[in-house]
Formats: structure tokens, sequence, C-alpha cells
């Protein structure tokens, strides 16, 4: 139970940022496009700018067009305010950006949060998104603390959570996110990136957004689900569990909802892209054939 709940503070993470002032109206997304085609939309995880993408990027713009999600809030987009949720404004935004622009069978790419949102917005949205590949995520986060956690079990401890993110300061921030880092991504190169973002982001952007990560649970949502999912998740000995062990977690995980295909890639820590980058470019390139 330790190491689960180890796994699941490194992959949430603990960051630390300057705040910005409150404003009415916020915008929770910045979306830019590449390229022509069948339209597929890339959203990064928490902390994380759509550059977590690059090596597949260009790639998938040669055939589709590309709709790149830049959280506000997460590596240096400001966000407008400090209050409020931020996982159903994210997702609010994203489906009116679907609506507004007459998306199609779109395809989802998401990593980590992002492939939590991808998922929310397949539930939502079942005749415009057609496919969503979900890099390294569950539908409820929560299930790497207790299988048999509920939103209202763990509100408690996600405040809990959330109150600890807002307090660091930035020294307690920095020792404890170089720990966490190292259990996300097995470069040095990568984790002196990956902590650039986190100390960009936005301490409000963040801090919420673990808490709504730890209570909002979408298998009730995705009982029904009509998207075709693929699941990538990585598994490494430096995890410290056993092969087995998280073979079950993600099978348990998911094991209520219909339409899933599930691959492991070994080798690889949170950050797949960046632990095993061939591999995880051949299956999105394969997924969004």
């Amino acid at each position: 139970m330790k190491k689960l709940f180890v796994m699941l503070y490194a992959i949430l993470g603990l960051f630390v940022a300057p705040t910005i002032a409150n404003a009415q109206d916020v915008k929770h997304v910045e979306i830019s496009t590449i390229g022509k085609g069948d339209d597929v939309i890339l959203i990064p995880g928490l902390g994380s700018p759509p550059a977590v993408f690059d090596n597949v990027m260009d790639e998938i713009a040669k055939n589709h067009k590309v709709h790149i999600v830049h959280v506000a809030g997460y590596a240096g987009l400001p966000l407008e305010t400090n209050e409020g949720p931020i996982f159903n404004p994210v997702a609010d935004d994203i489906t009116k950006y679907i609506k507004e622009n007459n998306l199609k069978n779109v395809t989802i790419i998401g990593h980590s949060m992002g492939g939590e949102l991808g998922m929310a917005l397949a539930a939502r949205n079942p005749s415009l998104v057609k496919k969503v590949m979900v890099v390294d995520a569950l539908p409820y986060y929560s299930l790497y603390l207790d299988k048999n956690a509920t939103p209202e079990s763990m509100t408690p401890r996600a405040k809990a959570f959330a109150a600890m993110i807002a307090a660091q300061n930035i020294d307690q921030f920095t020792a404890a996110q170089k720990v966490a880092i190292a259990r996300l991504v097995k470069s040095d190169e990568k984790r002196e990136m990956v902590l650039g973002w986190s100390l960009a982001s936005n301490r409000h952007a963040i801090a919420q957004g673990v808490e709504d990560l730890m209570t909002i649970d979408l298998r009730p949502v995705l009982k029904n689900n009509q998207a075709q999912i693929k699941l990538i998740y990585g598994y490494d000995k430096a995890m410290g569990l056993t092969q087995e062990f998280v073979d079950k977690l993600y099978d348990g995980a998911y094991a209520g909802i219909p339409n899933v295909e599930k691959q492991r890639i070994d080798n690889s820590l949170h950050f797949i892209m960046y632990d095993q980058p061939e591999q995880f470019k051949n299956a999105v390139l394969e997924f969004v054939k």
C-alpha cells in the first residue's frame, strides 16, 4: 500500500508556482492546430505542456488535423483564476471546442490526466468521439490507493493532499519533486525537463487538479462506453511492484468498461514517450491509422 501511495504521489506530482489574479470568465485551455485530415486531439497530463507529444505530433499531422491542447495553469500557460475546479471546466471547454468546430469521428490521445479527460470526453460525446488512446492512466486515480475507493471515501484525503501542495514552500517542493520525478521518467535529462514544467505551473491548477482526479470516478459513466479505448501503460522493476500486480491493477480498474484494449510497455515508467519512444510512437501511429 505504501508503494502504491508513492506511485500515486509521483504520478499526480507536487508542484509549486506563482499565483495569478482572479477573473470571472476563465479560459481553461488553449488549442492550436497543425495538419489536415481526420481530427486528432492531443491532451497532456497534469503539469505538462503539449511538448510531451513532440515525438509523434508531426508524424500524426502528415495525415490528420491535430488539435493540440494546452491546459491553462500548466507549464507556463497562465490561468486566470485561483479558484474552482480544474478537470470538469477543462472537459467542458474541449467539448465546446469539438462542437463549435464541427469535429466528427474524433480520436483523442491523452497522457495521465489527459487520458482521463479523453475518457470523460468520450462519455460526454458518444456520437463525436470515436477512439481514445489512454497513456498510463486509470478511470479513477484513487484506485492506486485503495481498490475499494469511492469519491465519498477519498474526499477527505484528496482535500488534505491538495492542502499539502498549497502549503508547501519551494524548498520542500524541490526535494519532494525530485523524488517524485525519479519515479516518473528514467532519463536525467527528461527529469530536469519535467521539473522545469512543474516549476512553471500554477499552484492552484496543480493542487485542484490533484483533488479533482482523486474524487472523479469515470467508471459509472463509462459502463456503456461506445468509443474504442486503447490503454498503454508502463511497467518497470523500479516501480517496486511486480508485473503481475500492475497488470491486475489496470485489469481491475477497466473491468467494467467495454471496448477496451490494453498494452503494457515494459522498461518504462509513467512518461512512456520518453522511456520507450519508439514503442510509444509505433503504438500511437498504429492507433490513428
